[in-house]
């Protein structure tokens, strides 16, 4: 459930946060990669909308949903095998 506004690219970081009704959470350090795709996606999505990223039907992308998606970009890339998680 990120919003633009828990995006720093100057600092490289990004607030995540535990629910919605607290602002309990963690900073994230982005690498320079990460940093830079993250610009791009910013300027190519919809400014007007608050949420970073949007799932089918307009409605904010869950992490169930990044989770199943990620897995299946995995697998399409043939990195399935290698460890890699979304993190709650």
């Amino acid at each position: 459930n990120l919003q633009t506004t828990d995006v720093d690219l100057n600092e490289r970081t990004v607030k995540i946060y535990e629910g919605e009704k607290n602002a309990t959470g963690r900073v994230v350090y982005l690498s320079e990669d990460a940093r830079q795709a993250l610009a791009a996606w910013l300027k190519a999505r919809q400014a007007y909308k608050p949420r970073l990223f949007y799932g089918q039907g307009h409605h904010y992308l869950c992490y169930n949903s990044a989770r199943v998606m990620f897995k299946k970009y995995l697998h399409k890339a043939g990195l399935a095998d290698k460890g890699y998680m979304v993190h709650p």
